[in-house]
């Protein structure tokens, strides 16, 4: 799991650590630094995008300040409020924020902060358990995000120490759409346009293809390659493997 939860912090989703040594380079403490949020605010017409300092896991309580306080000097906006994994949406301001008219000190609550992740970036298998941005979700915009909470458009979480996430809805291989409710791979839209009810059960409108040997819809292909919803599904499916 330590393999593939560096590799998801940096390559998943762009974020850095910030680790305490001691005199002989022992790890004391760590924490993620999530550099580029992007915190929704009704009242502006653009989102605002701030730094935030993750959990800190330490090996003395005296840890805990000398991370905050180096975050704080190297210019981090937001730190989680409490030091748990509980609390996703409460975090204090460790600079001034203008764009969010807060000042060093000030406490800031949101549930709606995202993570833009690349979406055909990463390469390794599996997420490690997340402590804030726990919630992957595909938004109104088609992108991945990482998120605070859990919405409509969330279709896995990252709360398992096992390596992996746990899928929560089905993303349609169609139209990158999350499935809501019957738990059937295509979304609605996509069934009544794709397939069809026989008598001897579902079937797929056209031919099949075969790809490292499994059989998918002709329609998600393209060249003999799959199209770009096809390949964004697969790195999806990295998650669960």
């Amino acid at each position: 799991m330590s393999r593939n939860a560096a590799d998801f912090y940096h390559n998943f989703a762009g974020a850095k650590i910030i680790v305490a040594r001691d005199a002989e380079k022992n790890i004391l403490g760590r924490a993620v630094v999530w550099e580029k949020v992007i915190c929704e605010d009704d009242s502006k017409q653009q989102d605002a995008e701030v730094s935030v300092l993750d959990r800190i896991y330490y090996s003395h309580d005296f840890i805990i300040k000398i991370i905050r306080n180096f975050a704080q000097s190297i210019g981090i906006r937001l730190r989680k409020k409490y030091n748990s994994h509980t609390s996703t949406d409460e975090f204090s301001a460790l600079n001034d924020i203008p764009e969010l008219s807060l000042e060093a000190g000030s406490k800031f609550n949101s549930s709606t902060l995202r993570i833009k992740v690349p979406a055909t970036q990463w390469h390794k298998h599996g997420a490690p358990y997340m402590d804030t941005f726990y919630a992957v979700g595909l938004c109104y915009d088609d992108r991945i995000y990482l998120r605070n909470g859990e919405y409509s458009d969330c279709f896995a979480t990252c709360r398992q120490t096992n390596g992996y996430a746990q899928k929560q809805r089905n993303v349609c291989p169609v139209c990158n759409r999350v499935c809501l409710g019957s738990g059937e791979q295509f979304c609605t839209k996509c069934t009544e346009k794709y397939i069809i009810e026989t008598a001897f059960g579902k079937a797929f409108f056209g031919r099949t293809v075969e790809y490292k040997d499994k059989k998918y819809p002709r329609f998600l292909f393209k060249k003999g390659r799959p199209n770009q919803n096809l390949k964004r599904f697969f790195q999806i499916e990295k998650l669960y493997q």
